[in-house]
């Protein structure tokens, strides 16, 4: 049986923004939020922690909080800040019981103002040491708000995210795993850019588990040497919502939890 990996991505929104989203009906104070998020991450995926694990997080302005709840369940953190006095920034949580941490690095967007890319380059434990037990993660967040020039500015920003995750690759055949926050469609030139690369998106390429989800702008995607061994998953209660309908009084982030099994091939 080849190793099996489990793949978490979610934009959990800054507290910085959360009380932009506040209303009579929601309350986006930061213990509400912190309990929902800490149990979303953790108590809900608790099942998976017997396997390799990766956990992919954008907008994190908890690091401290964060990193302590994760020692509970034996996880590790990688972190990198944005730059220009962002105090928010990308994570990387993983299960040192079963996966090894080789190297780690990020990157500074260009073009971009803050926008940053985290990759990681992990080694499964227990396993003889060859190609398919080595496996990189890549997370990412691209600009959220260029309105007049949107489309060729995040087609810029995914070919500087490829180049540098191809340089940190080093020209090894690894499973690879680029992941996050891209803000854009499926259909825009960013996305292509991507899949040109011979990256497959979870969500076009195995059905997800529940009906329909509206416009999607995060992704899980992997390379060929990762085969997918289940449905995308999302919580049920998001059916048929766009990121605009959200928060909501029972998920307090304005983005979708994303997870998928992946076999290393």
């Amino acid at each position: 049986m080849k190793p099996r990996i489990h793949i978490i991505q979610w934009n959990v929104l800054a507290q910085q923004y959360a009380p932009l989203f506040a209303t009579r009906d929601i309350s986006m104070n930061w213990e509400t939020r912190k309990c929902f998020i800490f149990n979303s991450l953790f108590e809900d995926n608790k099942q998976f922690f017997h396997e390799p694990t990766i956990i992919c997080l954008q907008e994190c302005d908890f690091s401290s909080e964060l990193m302590q709840e994760a020692k509970k369940y034996n996880m590790s953190m990688i972190y990198a800040i944005k730059p220009n006095h962002h105090s928010d920034g990308l994570v990387i949580l993983y299960n040192p019981d079963y996966i090894d941490l080789q190297r780690s690095a990020s990157h500074k967007i260009d073009p971009g103002y803050s926008q940053i890319v985290l990759a990681a380059e992990f080694k499964l434990k227990n396993q003889d040491i060859d190609r398919d037990q080595t496996f990189i993660v890549c997370v990412t967040h691209l600009k959220a708000s260029c309105q007049k020039f949107r489309e060729e500015y995040r087609s810029s920003q995914t070919s500087d995210v490829i180049q540098f995750l191809n340089k940190f690759q080093t020209n090894q055949v690894y499973s690879v795993f680029l992941v996050g926050d891209f803000n854009e469609e499926s259909n825009k030139p960013a996305i292509s850019n991507i899949k040109n690369e011979w990256f497959y998106d979870l969500f076009q390429e195995v059905k997800p588990t529940n009906k329909s989800y509206g416009r999607i702008i995060d992704y899980i995607f992997y390379n060929r040497y990762c085969k997918p061994l289940d449905k995308c998953t999302v919580p049920p209660l998001l059916n048929g919502l766009d990121p605009p309908d959200l928060p909501r009084s029972n998920f307090y982030s304005d983005h979708m939890i994303l997870k998928g099994t992946f076999e290393i091939t």
